[in-house]
């Protein structure tokens, strides 16, 4: 890694010469997990998962989760479950599982795109900021 990438990642400018920088940068710039989810017509979910872990090769696994007639988890499975030496092999192997899936049948899950959270509309602008409130005596 050169010196210029070095200050990318980090913010700052330091010389990736020692291995601890060059671990921080790794950190920085490596991401930890990857998932991809898939749900049938019965919503029922397939989750293709990718964790590192801290000997540096990548867990893959897929886990199914069946839901009952009234939306609970009936029941949960893991399984296919592989080791990986790089985080890019795994993508790789999730997605391949993922072309698979769809093939049989799966459908691609609909993202909300923030974990469920849904911004309300801004109540003010900055021409009609709130007035501050008056210390009670």
């Amino acid at each position: 890694m050169t010196k210029a990438e070095t200050e990318t990642a980090t913010g700052a400018a330091t010389d990736a010469s020692t291995p601890a920088q060059v671990t921080a940068v790794a950190a920085v710039t490596t991401k930890k997990s990857f998932t991809r989810g898939l749900v049938d017509a019965n919503k029922n979910q397939l989750r293709f998962i990718a964790n590192l872990k801290k000997d540096g090769k990548v867990e893959t696994y897929i886990v199914h989760r069946e839901l009952n007639a009234d939306g609970k988890l009936k029941l949960s499975k893991r399984g296919a479950t592989t080791i990986h030496e790089n985080m890019d092999s795994a993508k790789a192997t999730v997605e391949t599982g993922v072309k698979v899936a769809i093939k049989s049948g799966w459908q691609e899950k609909k993202s909300s795109g923030g974990g469920g959270y849904k911004a309300r509309p801004d109540s003010f602008t900055l021409d009609t900021l709130p007035s501050p409130t008056k210390a009670a005596k």
